[in-house]
């Protein structure tokens, strides 16, 4: 019972950082994607979103 609980907080915590990473990789993809060429709207979003996290 006790092993049982020790191991709920390394799950919570993953799913944490999975969330994480999910939010910063959906920004930086936006950069990276509109290095290329201008896209001002992809700018933008990237802006907003980057100033939610």
């Amino acid at each position: 019972m006790g092993n049982r609980h020790d191991k709920m907080p390394v799950w919570k915590d993953a799913g944490t950082v999975l969330g994480l990473m999910c939010l910063l990789g959906t920004t930086w993809g936006l950069a990276f994607f509109s290095s290329g060429y201008t896209n001002y709207l992809i700018l933008y979003l990237f802006c907003i979103l980057n100033t939610m996290q």
